[in-house]
């Protein structure tokens, strides 16, 4: 009986565990306002007021880019003022930092 109840203790254990390893990732939609050397600012709608709002978002070497399926290099992804935009955050580490940032196949400007 002793090793039942360590065994589910245990069990309890890493279900908690697991839950809070897991990422908090949220995305935000929207359409690029301006690019910097290190960060995005970008237009989306708040969903609480049904308007539309500007955030920024920092990115750095981690970050992930992508043009389309396409992995590329901020260089390559020339983004654009009016560039569709996605920019995926892991709100439990930090709120501003872009972990993933997708843009349309083909640069507006192209």
């Amino acid at each position: 009986m002793n090793m039942l109840k360590t065994f589910g203790i245990l069990a309890i254990a890493l279900c908690l565990a697991g839950t809070t390893l897991r990422a908090h990732q949220v995305t935000f939609k929207g359409t690029v306002v301006s690019v910097e050397k290190t960060s995005v600012k970008i237009t989306v709608l708040d969903e609480k007021t049904k308007k539309p709002v500007q955030k920024s978002f920092d990115f750095d070497k981690e970050t992930k880019i992508l043009r389309g399926d396409k992995l590329v290099s901020i260089e390559q992804a020339r983004i654009v003022k009016g560039d569709k935009i996605s920019v995926t955050i892991d709100h439990d580490v930090d709120e501003t930092l872009a972990i993933v940032i997708r843009l349309d196949p083909k640069a507006t400007g192209e």
